[in-house]
């Protein structure tokens, strides 16, 4: 596939500046992104292993290679340095957030490529391009894959079995204005009162208090009972049979006359006492 022109002209302006080889790196260059389109040129700042950095012309892209029947697109990065072709290009795997580097025989965890023919580039560099070197490693890939895809996170089965909550309706249109305002607003606290304000009283009556009732106990007089005339004194102690027989031992009772004057005993006859 031919390059564009004004691709070959900005590679050719940027080749002047800082390389020693021009010609023969313009040359190297323009095949490989005629046979592999895939690739794209650019400048970007390298840093070597040392801790050294420079400008350098970066080849990205992706390298096609057949696996078991399938095409698959590679990404890879060639950085050229500036004694090319008298030093070798850094050729790097750089894979994607959804794969992740494999290592194996020509690729390390960092995912830089080694290989036999990159070793021996110094000595034969007059016959070793970066061309030849992408037909290398497009047959390399093809039985060792450089990338694999990354595992996704599945979720645990109490997680995905878990089901979720459903909804909270909304409130009626009549019931969201209100409970928009009583959620927003807090109740204002009473004020406090001072020190020298006394507190008003209720105009509440007092309830009277109960009256209690108080009791007076009058001392009970216990009467003397008049004594009985001696012969009923005596009966008392006596016997049944000997209180029978009482009549014929006990003197006779008789009454007494009324008097003539009437007058001292107005509430009516009055009865003499016992003999």
């Amino acid at each position: 596939m031919a390059v564009q022109q004004h691709v070959l002209n900005w590679l050719y302006s940027v080749l002047t500046s800082e390389y020693q080889d021009v010609n023969r790196t313009y040359n190297d260059v323009a095949q490989a992104l005629s046979q592999f389109p895939s690739l794209s040129p650019r400048t970007d700042v390298h840093t070597f292993s040392n801790g050294a950095s420079a400008l350098l012309l970066h080849l990205s892209g992706t390298l096609p290679a057949v696996f078991r029947g399938t095409t698959y697109r590679y990404p890879i990065s060639v950085w050229v340095p500036h004694a090319y072709p008298r030093e070798a290009p850094l050729v790097y795997v750089t894979p994607t957030e959804n794969m992740m580097v494999r290592p194996g025989q020509h690729v390390d965890p960092q995912g830089q490529v080694y290989h036999p023919y990159l070793v021996g580039w110094s000595e034969f560099w007059d016959k070793s391009s970066i061309v030849d070197f992408l037909a290398i490693l497009r047959d390399v890939f093809a039985k060792e894959p450089p990338v694999i895809a990354r595992q996704s996170v599945r979720p645990s089965p109490s997680t995905a079995a878990t089901p979720s909550p459903p909804p909270i309706p909304p409130f009626p249109q009549e019931l969201a204005a209100h409970h928009s305002a009583a959620a927003f607003q807090l109740p204002t606290p009473p004020p406090k009162p001072s020190a020298n304000v006394t507190t008003t009283t209720s105009t509440t009556p007092p309830k009277p208090a109960p009256r209690r009732l108080r009791l007076r106990f009058h001392p009970i007089r216990m009467l003397t009972p008049p004594l009985l005339p001696t012969p009923l004194r005596e009966c008392c102690t006596m016997p049944v049979s000997a209180i029978l027989a009482l009549p014929s031992r006990l003197p006779t009772r008789r009454l007494l006359p009324l008097p003539h004057d009437h007058h001292l005993c107005p509430a009516g006859p009055h009865i003499s006492s016992l003999l």
